[in-house]
């Protein structure tokens, strides 16, 4: 027996017809204006009109016939082209509802509805409907989203007698987009807030994280001075408000420090080694004093020339200084001055030339040798 009714996919097909883009997204809003009350009631008429499209009213006295029993049905048709008599057989209909009645002098009859048998969604059933559920919390199963699109799998606290959790949830984040935003997953383990859109629970969504009874903030302080952005590895970024003052600390977990106290002061620390690589130009300025302080050596290296400029005096100290130059070594002032227990001036291979605008002066408390 077909399970096509002619009349029924007449309709079909011109609905296939009319209908015939599918939709891409879930949209929550429905335009119209008196709210989800509003809304739940259209869905409720339209979900009756569907259901009540096609359904079969019959009366017989066949005293076997059941609830959920499938009839097989026939239409007049006069005229058909395949069956003569009229009599065509259409799709079999499951009884939804049946009234038995017996009256003295007509005997037994019974009153039936049905549906079709083939018919998706029954008559009972809410097809708009869907598992309500409100904001709680779970705890992160799994967060290596094989799409890198920050999800996490979570279980909620009925999903743990059966050790199961939920398929890949977006996580809320302040800022996100291609190239852009911020992305702070929460790790595994970690108790989450879940929201649930349109109230599915089908459709769980992360919202936060949350501090519990095994996983307690180290930060707290009486008057809330506090804010810190701190990772599994101990990299932090503490703000302190403490006293008005707000300053600001980066720490990561060897002891590299910078600290900004609020008061116009910063100080880096580094245990080991600082390295600063600059592709073009670097400017350091001073408003006061200039402290360089190292325990072994300092070394310059210019690729061209070095200079060095003071508007008062230039002083150095050492135990031991050796000057090189490759070509020529001047120096140029109106008074120059040279004071040494001993000195000696040496051309060990060419001529050494003294030469005044008025006197050549040589003094020795003793003797003096020329040779």
């Amino acid at each position: 027996q077909s399970s096509n009714n002619p009349f029924q996919q007449f309709a079909y097909n011109a609905s296939k017809n009319l209908y015939n883009v599918s939709p891409m997204a879930h949209y929550d809003q429905s335009l119209l204006l008196n709210g989800s009350l509003d809304m739940q009631r259209s869905l409720e008429r339209d979900m009756k009109k569907r259901q009540n499209l096609v359904y079969v009213e019959a009366t017989s006295n066949n005293p076997c016939l059941r609830v959920g029993d499938v009839v097989k049905m026939m239409a007049w048709i006069p005229g058909h082209e395949i069956f003569k008599n009229g009599r065509v057989p259409i799709e079999s209909y499951k009884i939804t509802e049946i009234v038995h009645t017996f009256a003295d002098g007509e005997g037994y009859t019974n009153t039936f509805v049905g549906v079709p048998k083939d018919l998706p969604v029954p008559p009972y059933y809410n097809e708009v409907e869907a598992p309500k559920a409100q904001i709680q919390h779970a705890t992160v199963k799994d967060n290596r989203d094989p799409l890198k699109m920050g999800r996490v799998r979570v279980q909620f606290t009925w999903q743990r007698r059966a050790n199961s959790q939920t398929p890949w949830v977006q996580v809320i984040q302040p800022h996100s987009g291609g190239g852009k935003g911020t992305y702070f997953n929460p790790e595994i383990g970690e108790t989450v807030l879940c929201a649930f859109q349109g109230g599915n629970a089908e459709a769980p969504i992360v919202l936060g994280t949350a501090y519990n009874g095994g996983e307690i903030a180290e930060y707290y302080t009486q008057g809330n001075d506090i804010k810190v952005i701190q990772t599994r590895s101990g990299t932090k970024i503490v703000f302190n408000d403490a006293q008005e003052q707000g300053s600001i600390l980066i720490e990561d977990p060897s002891g590299n420090k910078m600290f900004m106290d609020g008061q116009g002061n910063i100080k880096t620390y580094a245990p080991k080694d600082k390295s600063v690589t600059v592709g073009e130009n670097m400017d350091i300025s001073v408003g006061k004093n200039l402290t360089i302080e190292a325990g072994e050596n300092i070394s310059e290296t210019a690729g061209n020339d070095i200079y060095q400029t003071a508007t008062g005096t230039i002083s150095e100290s050492s135990d031991m200084r050796t000057e090189t130059a490759d070509n020529l070594y001047q120096r140029e002032s109106s008074l120059s001055r040279e004071i040494s227990e001993q000195a000696s001036i040496f051309s060990n291979q060419k001529n050494m030339v003294l030469q005044s605008g008025k006197t050549v002066q040589m003094n020795s408390a003793e003797k003096s040798n020329l040779f």
